[in-house]
C-alpha cells in the first residue's frame, strides 16, 4: 500500500520531506536547484555559472575595445569599416589593385599570383626576369624559372649532347650531333629528339638558315608537329657554338607551306600547300620556338583550324618569330587566325610579328587575318601585327579582327579568353565589311573576353562598310573589366562608329588610361575615361582632355607642348620601358604609347 505525504511535505524520489517546495532544474547541470539542494556538481577546476559548469577562466580585456578577452569571449567589436588591430578598433584597409595582376595590394594582401615561370615585377608577371640555377641538379630536372637544366649547365653521366643540328643545305647522312654531321631534315631531327636518345632529358634543335618544309610527298595535311622538352631554335649560319650567336635577321631560316616550291605574289598558287606549317597539342613552357619565318599556309580544309601555327591545349613560348604570308579560307564557324590559331592554353609570345596573313570567312565567330584566339589567355609583349586582314563577306555578323580575333566562347564561358597585350602595333590592319554591326575591329575584335592592353599603338586600320571600331571593337564582356592603357589611336576609321574604339554591351566596364585620339574618335558604351584627350571633339559621355591639333611628334610621342605631354596617371601603368623601348616615365607619364623623352 502507498504512502501519502502531509500537507507539509512533498514527495521527492518517494521520500517525503518536510516543506511544499518543488526543485527546478530544468536544463541547468549545477547550482542550487530552487528548493536549498543542487542540480549538479562540476568538476576540478571549473566554476557554476548560470547552471553551466566552466572553466576558472577570468576574462582579461586590459586597455582592449576588441578582440578576444582570453576566455574565449570578446572585448568587444569594431564599427562596419573598421579592423581590430592589436586589441583596437582602426579604420579598415581598402585594397588597391589598380592595372597590377601581382604583387601587395597595400592591406597585407596580394594582386595576384604569377605563374611558375614567371616573376613580379611592379605589379606585371614577367619571364625572363629569372635567373636560372642548374648547379649540382640533374639534367631534365627544373631550373627554378619553369624550364629544364640542360647539358653544360647540369651535372648528367650522359656523354651525348642533348643538341641536333639541322641545315638542308648539309651533305646529309649524319647524326646531327654537330654541324659537320647536320640533318637535312627539320622533321626527322624531332622524330629523333622526341624519342630523347642516350637518356637526354630535354633536347635542342638548332637550325640554320634555309626553308623547312613538313614533307616532301606532297601530302598538305602533313605539318611539323612539336613536342614538350623541346627548344627549336632557328637563325644559324652553321657554324656557332652557342644558340647566342645566331641571328635570325641576317641568318633567315623558314618554316614554309610552299611544299611545291612555286608560290606567287598575292596568294597564287597556294591552293596545294601545307593546312598547317606547324602545330602543337598538350604542350607547355618547355616547348619554344625561336627565331624563325613561318608561313605560306593556306587551309581551305573545314576540320583544321588556322594556318602558320596551330595550337590546341598549349601553352608554349614564341619568341622572335615572323607569321607571314598564311591564308584560311573557312566557310564555318570558330575559325580564323591566318598566322596563328589558339585553342585552349596560355601561351607566351614575345619579340614577333604577324604581316600579311589572310582570312575568308564564310562562318560566324570566324576572325582573325592575323591571329584566332579561342578559350585562351595568352600573353603578347613586344609584337606588331601589320597588314593583316580579313575579306568581306554577307551580313552574318560575330566576323572581324583583322590583326586580332578573340573570342570567348560566350556569357559564362568555362574557360574565357582574356589576352594581355603589352608594347604591341597595330597598322593597316583591315577587318573587312560583313554587312553587320556586331562585326569589325580594323586592328582588333574582342567578343566575350576582358583584354587587357598596355603600351597599344593602333594606326591606319579600318573597318569598313556595317562594321564598328577601327582600332579595337570590344564586343560584350564575360569577365573581369576590359582595360586599355597608354594607347594611341590616329588615322583609324570605322563605317558604323568608332572610329579609333568601339565598346558594345560591356556594361559600362570598360576603362580607358592614358591615351589618345587622333582622328579616331570613340562609340558605345565605352564606361570610364581618365587622363586621356581627343582631337578633333570629344568622345560623347566622358570628359576628356583637347590633344589638339599636331599635338604628336612624327615619330608619335607628345610634342613638348601637347596636353598629353607628362599628363598621365603614373599608378595605372606599371611597364618601365615605353613601345620604342625607352623609359616610359619621364618625369609624369605622358599619354600614349610613346614617352617623350
Amino acid at each position: 500500500m502507498g504512502t501519502t505525504c502531509g500537507d507539509d511535505e512533498t514527495c521527492d524520489v518517494g521520500i517525503c520531506i518536510p516543506g511544499s517546495c518543488t526543485p527546478e532544474c530544468g536544463e541547468a547541470i549545477c547550482g542550487d536547484d530552487g528548493c536549498g539542494g543542487s542540480c549538479g556538481d562540476c568538476q576540478a577546476g571549473e566554476s557554476c555559472n548560470n547552471g553551466i559548469c566552466e572553466t576558472g577562466c577570468t576574462p582579461d580585456c586590459g586597455d582592449n575595445n576588441c578582440g578576444d578577452d582570453g576566455c574565449g569571449g570578446t572585448c568587444g567589436t569594431c564599427n562596419e569599416g573598421e579592423t581590430c588591430t592589436d586589441g583596437n578598433c582602426e579604420a579598415g584597409c581598402t585594397p588597391d589593385s589598380g592595372s597590377y595582376i601581382c604583387g601587395d595590394d597595400g592591406c597585407g594582401g596580394s594582386c595576384g599570383d604569377c605563374q611558375n615561370e614567371e616573376t613580379c615585377n611592379n605589379g606585371i608577371c614577367e619571364t625572363g626576369s629569372c635567373t636560372p640555377d642548374c648547379a649540382g641538379k640533374d639534367c631534365g630536372a627544373d631550373d627554378g624559372c619553369g624550364g629544364t637544366c640542360e647539358p653544360p649547365d647540369c651535372a648528367s653521366s650522359n656523354s651525348t649532347p642533348c643538341t641536333l643540328h639541322v641545315d638542308a643545305d648539309a651533305s646529309g647522312g649524319g647524326g646531327g650531333n654537330s654541324w659537320a654531321t647536320a640533318m637535312t631534315d627539320l622533321q626527322a631531327a624531332l622524330t629523333a629528339a622526341k624519342a630523347f636518345p642516350d637518356g637526354c632529358k630535354s633536347m635542342k634543335i638548332w637550325v640554320a638558315a634555309g626553308t623547312y618544309i613538313p614533307t616532301s610527298t606532297g601530302q598538305r595535311g602533313i605539318a611539323i608537329e612539336l613536342g614538350n622538352n623541346i627548344s627549336l631554335y632557328g637563325g644559324f649560319a652553321g657554324t656557332e657554338t652557342a644558340a647566342a650567336d645566331a641571328d635570325p635577321t641576317k641568318n633567315q631560316t623558314f618554316l614554309s607551306g610552299d611544299l611545291n616550291g612555286d608560290d606567287g605574289a598575292d596568294f597564287t598558287n597556294y591552293t596545294d600547300n601545307s593546312y598547317n606549317v606547324v602545330t602543337g597539342s598538350d604542350l607547355n613552357t618547355t616547348c619554344l620556338v625561336d627565331g624563325f619565318t613561318i608561313r605560306s599556309a593556306y587551309n581551305d580544309k573545314k576540320t583544321i583550324k588556322g594556318g602558320g601555327m596551330y595550337l590546341k591545349d598549349s601553352s608554349i613560348r614564341i619568341n622572335a618569330v615572323r607569321f607571314v604570308d598564311s591564308f584560311v579560307v573557312s566557310d564555318t564557324g570558330y575559325n580564323g587566325g591566318g598566322g596563328l590559331h589558339v585553342w585552349g592554353g596560355d601561351p607566351v609570345i614575345t619579340n614577333s610579328l604577324f604581316q600579311a596573313n589572310r582570312l575568308t570567312t564564310g562562318g560566324s565567330y570566324n576572325g582573325g587575318g592575323g591571329v584566332y584566339l579561342r578559350q585562351s589567355e595568352p600573353t603578347f609583349r613586344d609584337v606588331d601585327f601589320v597588314g593583316n586582314r580579313v575579306d568581306d563577306s554577307n551580313g552574318n555578323p560575330y566576323r572581324g579582327g583583322g590583326g586580332l580575333f578573340s573570342f570567348g566562347d560566350g556569357p559564362s564561358p568555362s574557360n574565357p579568353t582574356s589576352p594581355v597585350l603589352i608594347n604591341v602595333l597595330f597598322r593597316s590592319n583591315r577587318s573587312g565589311d560583313h554587312g553587320h554591326q556586331y562585326s569589325g575591329g580594323g586592328g582588333i575584335m574582342s567578343m566575350w573576353t576582358a583584354s587587357q592592353l598596355v603600351n597599344a599603338h593602333f594606326t591606319i586600320n579600318t573597318a569598313p562598310g556595317d562594321s564598328r571600331g577601327g582600332g579595337l571593337y570590344q564586343l560584350f564582356k564575360s569577365k573581369g573589366s576590359p582595360s586599355v592603357i597608354n594607347a594611341t589611336f590616329e588615322d583609324n576609321t570605322a563605317g558604323n562608329g568608332g572610329d579609333g574604339i568601339y565598346s558594345f554591351d560591356t556594361n559600362n566596364e570598360l576603362t580607358v588610361t592614358n591615351s589618345i585620339f587622333i582622328d579616331s574618335a570613340g562609340g558605345g558604351d565605352l564606361g570610364t575615361i581618365t587622363y586621356s584627350c581627343t582631337y578633333p571633339g570629344t568622345i560623347p559621355g566622358n570628359t576628356n582632355g583637347d590633344c589638339g591639333a599636331n599635338a604628336l611628334e612624327a615619330s608619335f610621342e607628345p610634342k613638348a607642348n601637347s596636353f598629353a605631354h607628362n599628363g598621365g596617371d603614373n599608378s595605372a601603368n606599371a611597364e618601365d620601358k615605353d613601345l620604342a623601348g625607352n623609359p616610359r616615365k619621364v618625369g609624369t607619364i605622358d599619354m600614349g604609347a610613346y614617352e617623350r623623352q
